[in-house]
């Protein structure tokens, strides 16, 4: 399932693995929802569960799961081999779309 979804996603890394949507979203990501990321990728390689984190399982894509960052924001998390690593930062309405264009 993530593999079909990637077709979606055409993020850029940094070091820490933040990813950001360049082509939907045309400003830039505030420092502090990039400090929330990070942290949340540390415990996610510590071995924490994106739900006991407070993450939500998205219904038409069972091995992806969505974080509120911000008001504005949701990072997309996805089961990779054998760890849990996030998968980019959304603006919430493209995020939206997102989802929406995949349920289709």
């Amino acid at each position: 399932m993530l593999k079909s979804f990637k077709k979606y996603l055409s993020n850029t890394t940094s070091s820490h693995r933040v990813k950001s949507n360049a082509k939907c979203f045309k400003g830039t990501i505030p420092n502090s929802v990039l400090k929330k990321q990070i942290d949340i990728d540390m415990q996610l390689s510590g071995g924490c569960h994106p739900q006991s984190l407070g993450a939500k399982k998205l219904r038409c894509l069972p091995k992806l799961y969505r974080m509120r960052v911000s008001n504005g924001f949701r990072l997309l998390i996805g089961f990779d081999g054998q760890e849990w690593v996030s998968s980019g930062i959304y603006p919430r309405q493209y995020f939206t779309t997102l989802v929406n264009k995949r349920r289709r």
